[in-house]
Parts: C-alpha cells; sequence; structure tokens
C-alpha cells in the first residue's frame, strides 16, 4: 500500500506539495495560494493506488518521455514530430502528456519501472527535456500495467516516480536534447 507520507516525500523533492489526492478526493491541502486541481479519473488511474500530489514545482532539470514514430530517421539535428506526440504537438482528446524524471538506460528496465506497455509506445527514441519553476504538474508513482503480447500476457510492475504534466501547462516544458534507441 502507498503511503500518503510516502507519496508526500516523492513529491515534495521537485517543488511544493499543494494537494495530496486519492482519485478525486484530497487526503491533504497545504495552505498555498494556488487552485486545487484534480485529475481526470483515467489518468489518475496510472498512479499506484490512484494517489498522486498536485505540485508546483521549482526548476525541473531533467524528465524523460520515450515516443516512436513511422517517420524516416533522416532528420537534420531536429526530432521527428510524427508518431506519439512528443513537445507541443496536440492530439485533440489528449489532455497532457506523461514524463518521468527516471532516465532511460536500459529499456527493458524503464518500461518495467515506468509500466510502459509496447502497444503505448515502441519507445524508439528518448526527450530530455526541463521544467521551468512555476509549472503545475502531478506526481506519484506509476501503477503496475499488464498486455497481452503474440498471446503472451506481459506484466509492468510500475513504481518509478512519473509526472503528469496538463495540457495548458506545455509552455514551461524546454526541450534539451533527444536520442534514438539502440
Amino acid at each position: 500500500m502507498y503511503s500518503t507520507d510516502q507519496l508526500f516525500a516523492d513529491a515534495s523533492g521537485y517543488g511544493t506539495v499543494v494537494a495530496v489526492y486519492d482519485g478525486q478526493a484530497p487526503l491533504h491541502v497545504q495552505r498555498v495560494g494556488t487552485q486545487l486541481r484534480r485529475l481526470d479519473p483515467a489518468d489518475s488511474a496510472s498512479f499506484l493506488d490512484q494517489k498522486y500530489c498536485q505540485v508546483v514545482a521549482g526548476q525541473v532539470p531533467h524528465v524523460y518521455r520515450v515516443w516512436d514514430t513511422n517517420e524516416t530517421r533522416t532528420w537534420a539535428g531536429v526530432p521527428p514530430r510524427e508518431g506519439a506526440f512528443m513537445l507541443g504537438k496536440l492530439v485533440p482528446h489528449q489532455r497532457g502528456l506523461w514524463v518521468s524524471p527516471m532516465r532511460p538506460t536500459n529499456m527493458v528496465d524503464y518500461r518495467q519501472f515506468t509500466a510502459l506497455k509496447h502497444t503505448w509506445n515502441r519507445a524508439d527514441f528518448v526527450l530530455d527535456a526541463s521544467l521551468a519553476s512555476g509549472v503545475c504538474f502531478f506526481a506519484g508513482r506509476a501503477a503496475p500495467q499488464s498486455e497481452m503480447v503474440r498471446g503472451v500476457s506481459k506484466h509492468f510492475t510500475g513504481g518509478a516516480v512519473q509526472i503528469f504534466l496538463p495540457r495548458d501547462q506545455f509552455g514551461y516544458l524546454r526541450l534539451n536534447t533527444w536520442w534514438a534507441v539502440q
């Protein structure tokens, strides 16, 4: 069971925790001059035990997002824009994007800890970005996920700290670098 104290400790390293939520219900609210925001239930289900914190951040120098694309791999130093959207390319129904402060060094382990299904994302590329001070996001641990691949059940344990950045906060996100997964 993911305790409120553990959740608070995970999130407080990234800025000021505004509130701690269990699904849609606030469990703890700080005296901070900002508006409370709840996540859509579909997004809160991606957090372990549906527990997450709303955070107003200090600068977060590195967050990572993996993505895939069907484009050719001939870009003159500019990251591809097709496939799973990265920075600024919005899909109309997309409420935000998921990033993690966990650097992807081994993709098998990264998938396991971030609970990233293959059916969601092939993870061909890695984006290293930073978040500017004042950004409001949601942080918690990734919930476990399962999927069927060629008739075999795969289980991803989750547990990595993950961040959900709402669509209206994309202006705080800055690209540092990106690379192709080998």
